[in-house]
């Protein structure tokens, strides 16, 4: 049940951020957003990090290939893909770390 709902809220996570990346131009709050939304999904499912900072950190890629605002140079892309997914994987390996201290 813990993973389904934690499916659930990686989803509804994942298409909050694709929106809020696409009508931002707040990195270090988009960014501070990855990390909660990591760390949240994490908390249900502390058993796969790595997933949930992988698909949190490509939904941000996914709406900016969606709305073609793909960045003026297309090579900053890997670089984008890159840094979103080591700040959700850093609050989802935290949060899993927690979880797995506190029993």
């Amino acid at each position: 049940m813990r993973s389904l709902l934690a499916w659930l809220l990686a989803a509804a996570l994942c298409l909050f951020l694709g929106r809020f990346e696409l009508h931002t131009d707040d990195a270090g709050v988009l960014l501070g957003f990855l990390i909660l939304s990591g760390a949240l999904v994490a908390l249900l499912d502390p058993r796969r990090p790595w997933l949930w900072g992988l698909l949190l950190g490509a939904a941000i890629v996914s709406a900016d290939l969606w709305s073609g605002r793909a960045g003026s140079p297309w090579w900053s892309l890997p670089a984008v893909a890159a840094l979103t997914t080591a700040a959700a994987m850093a609050g989802a390996y935290a949060a899993a770390f927690v979880r797995k201290l506190a029993g």
